[in-house]
């Protein structure tokens, strides 16, 4: 099964948080490499930053959990997967003409949900509650976590 990370997920598999345990053990029952694209990685690189900015890890924190994803991604554990971007965004704007009058829907979990489905990946992980929505609504099977 591939599966799609929301960066919500991938920060708490590099971070200790609430859902740490719960994503962790279910990465490792895929067994199988987490597959990342260029938008992914972008919100998870800045989403650690910002946590630095918020007092909630620290520089020596955010230098770890960088350092073990680099390494993750030359053991292969983490895959970088380019895409397509033109596909992407006729998607997306597919997705957004059918649900953006009937729910909110942040033009970044438009693009995630979008990526998911132009990359045939039917199964999408988040821990937003409305990112798992739009996912749902997309046709997703959605492994939604929650605390």
């Amino acid at each position: 099964m591939r599966v799609y990370y929301d960066p919500s997920c991938l920060i708490a598999l590099y971070l200790t948080e609430p859902l740490s345990a719960q994503i962790r053990a279910f990465v490792e029952k895929q067994n199988q490499s987490v597959l990342v694209n260029q938008l992914q990685e972008l919100e998870f690189r800045n989403g650690l930053r910002q946590k630095v900015l918020r007092k909630e890890i620290t520089e020596q924190e955010l230098t770890r959990s960088l350092r073990v994803f680099d390494d993750d991604c030359v053991a292969e554990k983490v895959q970088r997967k380019s895409l397509v971007w033109s596909a992407v965004y006729a998607r997306a704007e597919a997705i957004s003409s059918r649900r953006s009058m009937q729910q909110t829907c942040r033009s970044f979990d438009l693009l995630h949900v979008a990526i998911a489905a132009a990359s045939q990946v039917r199964h999408f992980t988040t821990a937003d509650g409305g990112q798992a929505e739009l996912a749902r609504a997309a046709g997703m099977r959605v492994i939604h976590f929650r605390i």
